[in-house]
């Protein structure tokens, strides 16, 4: 039996076909969601796929032989000669890979975002549930300031004059309540407590996919490396020449607040800056659709100087004329300049009538 014949036979455990579980996206936006996308990604990685050699089929053939994979049903496949199985199979496992690829991204990127969203909140909590404790302890610091600055009271009656406006019990328990008290930075400080929900995926996240950039020198890939040896090891403690050159000011004093950065702040810090460095295209993966290198989308290099003049010099006129218009769109609240390159929607061929009868219009 084949490797692609055994996706069509039922797993005795799950009584379900590995096609199955491969054509079921996310349900949910959960980092056990994003384990599972990452053990199907991985089982594919196992079989090579992203090295199989498919350039006899043409890439929209190929897309064309993939939606029949997600469409037929396991019988019908079944059914089917090899000669019409087998690039069915082929190119859906292909395009399946690129769709996993896509997939943990997305759900990495949400479940990120989430808990910055989480951090937010919790110091906008914090905020206003410290307002009236704040304003408890303005008013006994007015209370035991008048005291102090009451002239008819010695300095030996001082204690018991403070506790004849402030019972000791009060006091005490205004002092704990400000000890207790944390003084934030921001919502960084916040964003900590939910490093044991960002642990449950990114050593498996950051061990499965591979990432890549232009940049000769790249510190964050760097800090992935760091990260993927202290996992492979489970070592807790840092390296003391890990890479820092990444870390955004924002994010200075709650990654390194004595000068030496902290393991959490530091994995948080890297995940984050990795989810951002995606989003906008200068750290990629080699297959994908919407997070592949934004180069694939431009005239390659080496093809440059093979264009003609003219083409060449419309194009440098169109850029400099981009590059032109963007401040004033930037002071008249326009879209940003940051942003990254998606591939274009592919066009569907009308099977309308009326298509149909254009179509033959124009062909006579």
């Amino acid at each position: 039996m084949t490797l692609l014949d055994s996706l069509l036979v039922a797993e005795e455990d799950q009584g379900k076909t590995q096609l199955s579980r491969f054509r079921q996206p996310a349900n949910s936006n959960t980092p056990t969601a994003l384990l599972s996308t990452l053990g199907k990604f991985a089982t594919l990685q196992s079989w090579h796929v992203d090295a199989w050699e498919m350039s006899v089929l043409n890439p929209n053939r190929q897309k064309f032989l993939a939606r029949l994979g997600r469409k037929y049903t396991v019988q019908a496949l079944r059914r089917m000669g090899p000669e019409r199985r087998y690039p069915i199979l082929l190119s859906f496992l292909k395009q399946t890979l690129i769709d996993l690829t896509d997939e943990s991204i997305d759900l990495f990127d949400v479940c990120i975002a989430s808990r910055h969203k989480k951090a937010r909140k919790a110091l906008q909590d914090y905020q206003a549930e410290i307002v009236e404790t704040t304003e408890a302890h303005s008013q006994l610091l007015q209370t035991i300031g008048d005291v102090i600055l009451d002239n008819t009271v010695t300095d030996g009656d001082l204690r018991q004059a403070i506790y004849l406006h402030i019972p000791r019990s009060n006091l005490q328990l205004a002092v704990k309540e400000a000890h207790a008290l944390r003084r934030p930075n921001g919502y960084l400080d916040f964003l900590d407590d939910h490093y044991s929900y960002v642990r449950q995926f990114a050593p498996q996240f950051l061990a499965t996919l591979s990432f890549e950039s232009h940049e000769e020198d790249a510190p964050l890939l760097e800090a992935i490396e760091v990260f993927r040896a202290l996992n492979m090891t489970k070592r807790r403690t840092l390296p003391d020449d890990v890479p820092v050159d990444f870390v955004p000011d924002n994010w200075q004093r709650f990654v390194a607040p004595e000068g030496q950065p902290k393991r959490r702040a530091y994995e948080l810090c890297t995940l984050s800056t990795l989810r951002d460095k995606l989003r906008s295209g200068d750290i990629y993966l080699p297959n994908s659709r919407r997070y592949t290198d934004p180069e694939t989308f431009l005239i390659p290099r080496s093809a440059w100087p093979t264009l003609p003049h003219s083409a060449r010099r419309s194009i440098r006129s169109n850029a400099s004329l981009s590059t032109r218009t963007r401040p004033s769109q930037a002071r008249a609240g326009g879209p940003s300049t940051s942003f990254r390159i998606r591939p274009p929607r592919m066009s569907t061929v009308a099977t309308s009538p009326t298509a149909s009868t254009r179509t033959r219009s124009i062909r006579t």
